[in-house]
């Protein structure tokens, strides 16, 4: 095998790799982050459950034991999410990141330009979902993280973005007011596209003036093939 051919045989696994990695943070981590939104519904009412339990009296099907094993099971699920987690940010951390770097440096010979990466910023107030978008958008793109309406602000008036990925719902409030406030500061021609769980119409993305939706979690390969495309 001569040495262009190996190189590009070293191209295909690094993309393989990275494509690879991406695809576990993502199919691993969605419903992961299910999950652990139910258990925070859960660990709401279940306390509430139980105190009705032991105020009107048990169901004879429900025995103190049951009752007992039933309290403990939000911290038990929590402890088995961490450990899920922490799993793949182990394989992650280290697959993902590396071959972006070992394919950025095979294919940029020394002293060649390299075209700015564009920067994005994604306001998302969940931690899990800011680990499955940072994870897969690696090294191509800059992305800053705004975890609540102020951050995004800021964040938006001190960088120039060319495009914002919005939550639409942030710590149980509506987020559409942020997107005229994300317009008046950020960079001439900023896109916005909501990230959220709830259907929209075509209606309303035309009502809230913003580019499109993608469902959450996203996929990076969906974002890319929006930008690409002729309405994107």
């Amino acid at each position: 095998m001569s040495n262009q051919d190996s190189d590009v045989a070293n191209a295909e696994n690094h993309t393989y790799l990275r494509a690879a990695g991406r695809e576990l943070v993502h199919d691993v981590a969605t419903p992961l982050a299910t999950l652990q939104l139910n258990l925070q519904v859960l660990s709401t009412y279940l306390p509430t459950l139980m105190d009705h339990c032991r105020a009107t009296g048990i169901p004879e099907q429900l025995t103190q034991e049951r009752l007992t094993s039933l309290g403990a099971l939000p911290e038990a699920l929590e402890a088995d999410i961490r450990k899920i987690r922490q799993a793949v940010r182990s394989f992650s951390s280290v697959l993902v990141p590396a071959s972006e770097s070992q394919a950025f440096s095979a294919g940029a010979p020394s002293g060649a330009y390299v075209a700015p990466r564009p920067r994005i910023l994604l306001v998302e107030d969940e931690a899990v979902h800011q680990e499955i978008a940072l994870k897969q958008f690696g090294d191509r793109y800059q992305v800053d993280v705004a975890a609540n309406e102020r951050e995004a602000i800021d964040l938006a008036a001190a960088k120039q973005h060319g495009l914002v990925l919005l939550d639409l719902v942030l710590s149980g409030r509506d987020a559409r007011p942020l997107i005229g406030e994300l317009r008046s500061v950020g960079a001439p021609g900023l896109r916005i596209i909501l990230v959220s769980n709830m259907p929209l119409s075509t209606i309303d993305v035309h009502q809230l003036k913003v580019e499109g939706v993608l469902e959450k979690p996203f996929r990076l390969a969906s974002l890319e093939a929006f930008l690409t495309s002729p309405g994107g």
